[in-house]
C-alpha cells in the first residue's frame, strides 16, 4: 500500500514538474501569465482582440511606408531636376484658368461628333478567350476619358484596339471616320496619324538622342522637312526638356523620359492621344506633372483616353470615368471620380 502511496507522490511531482516547464515555455512565448505554478492559478490570456483594429494599424503601416518610398524617390531626384520641375509646375499652373473641376460640373461634350465608336465589339485571345464582348462606347470629340478597373480587365486591349495593335473578332471599331477593323496592313499609317500613344514603360529608342526619338514620328508620318527642327524643339519646350535634347534616354530619370514619351506622341499634332497608365513608373510629383501636361494637351482640343490604376489622378484631375471589367463596361461616373464599386 506504502509503495502504491509512493508512486502516486512521485506521479504528482512529475506533473508538476511537467505543469512548470510548460508554464515557463508558455511564459515565454507570451502566451500565459501566471502567480504561481500550480494549476489553479494558471490562466490563459484572452488574445481576442479586435482584428479589424490590428487590421486598420496594418494597413495603416503599409500606407505610411508606401510614403515612404515615395519620399524617397523624390528625394533622389537632382537638384536640378527639381527646379527644373518646380519651373515646369509654375509655368503650366499659371496657363490653368482657375477652372476647379472637382467642384464644378464637367463639360458635356455629347453634342460633339463622335470620333471613336465601338458597335459590338469583341476581341479574342488565341481565337478563344474572350478579352472584349459585345462592347458599345461612344467618345466625343475633345473629350477626356479614364478607364479604370482591375488589371486584365481590358483596358489596354479597348486602347490597343483604337491604334489597331489588335483586331476584333466581330463588331466595327470607327475611329474619326476610319473603319479601324477593316483597315488593310498598308494602310494603318492614315489611322495612326491621326493618334498619339503614350506607354508606361515609354518606348523610346535607346540609341537616339530626345530630339531624334520625337523627331523620329516626323520622319515616319512624311512630316515637311524644312520644319521638322521648329516643330521638334517647340514640342520638346512644351514638356519642359528642351534642354535634354542632345542626351540618350538612359541619361534621363523617368520623368523625363515620360515627357520625352509625351513629345513623341504630340509633335504631329493628332487628333486623339490614348495613354496607357502613363503615370504608373512616377513618383508623386513626376505623375502630377505629366497630368497638367495632358491637361494642356486635353485644353487644346485634343481627345485624351487613358487607361490608369492611380485613384488619386483620378479623383483629382476629374474626367468622365468609365469601370472596365471582365471585357465590358460595368460602370460610368460622368461627373468624375474613381468607381469602386
Amino acid at each position: 500500500m506504502e509503495d502504491k502511496k509512493l508512486n502516486i507522490d512521485e506521479l504528482i511531482k512529475q506533473c508538476r514538474d511537467e505543469t512548470h516547464k510548460l508554464t515557463e515555455q508558455l511564459q515565454n512565448e507570451k502566451v500565459v501569465e501566471f502567480t504561481d505554478y500550480s494549476m489553479d492559478d494558471l490562466k490563459v490570456v484572452d488574445f481576442s482582440e479586435d482584428f479589424s483594429t490590428i487590421d486598420a494599424q496594418s494597413q495603416e503601416e503599409r500606407n505610411l511606408a508606401q510614403e515612404e518610398i515615395k519620399a524617397d524617390s523624390d528625394e533622389k531626384l537632382s537638384a536640378e531636376e527639381i527646379d527644373e520641375l518646380n519651373k515646369l509646375e509654375a509655368e503650366l499652373e499659371d496657363e490653368e484658368e482657375q477652372e476647379v473641376t472637382n467642384v464644378k460640373q464637367l463639360v458635356d461634350y455629347s453634342n460633339n461628333p463622335t470620333i471613336i465608336d465601338f458597335e459590338n465589339v469583341t476581341m479574342r485571345y488565341n481565337k478563344v478567350d474572350k478579352l472584349i464582348e459585345g462592347l458599345n462606347l461612344k467618345i466625343h470629340e475633345g473629350e477626356f476619358i479614364y478607364l479604370v478597373g482591375p488589371s486584365g480587365a481590358g483596358k489596354s486591349t479597348l486602347s490597343r484596339l483604337i491604334y489597331r495593335d489588335v483586331n476584333n473578332v466581330g463588331g466595327t471599331v470607327w475611329v474619326d471616320g476610319i473603319n479601324a477593323t477593316r483597315l488593310k496592313p498598308h494602310d494603318l499609317h492614315k489611322l495612326r496619324k491621326k493618334i498619339g500613344v503614350i506607354f508606361q514603360d515609354y518606348k523610346l529608342l535607346p540609341d537616339l538622342t530626345i530630339y531624334q526619338n520625337v523627331k523620329y514620328t516626323l520622319d515616319v508620318i512624311g512630316y515637311p522637312k524644312k520644319k521638322k527642327d521648329e516643330q521638334v524643339l517647340k514640342t520638346l519646350e512644351k514638356v519642359g526638356i528642351k534642354d535634354q535634347k542632345d542626351k540618350y534616354p538612359n541619361e534621363l530619370s523617368g520623368g523625363q523620359q515620360q515627357r520625352a514619351a509625351i513629345a513623341r506622341a504630340i509633335v504631329n499634332e493628332p487628333k486623339i492621344i490614348v495613354a496607357d497608365e502613363p503615370t504608373g513608373n512616377l513618383d508623386v510629383k513626376n505623375a502630377d506633372i505629366v497630368m497638367k501636361i495632358l491637361e494642356r494637351i486635353h485644353k487644346s482640343g485634343t481627345t485624351v483616353i487613358m487607361a490608369t490604376h492611380d485613384t488619386k489622378i483620378v479623383n483629382k484631375y476629374k474626367h468622365r470615368t468609365l469601370k472596365i471589367e471582365a471585357g465590358g463596361i460595368k460602370g460610368e461616373n460622368k461627373q468624375g471620380g474613381y468607381i469602386y464599386e
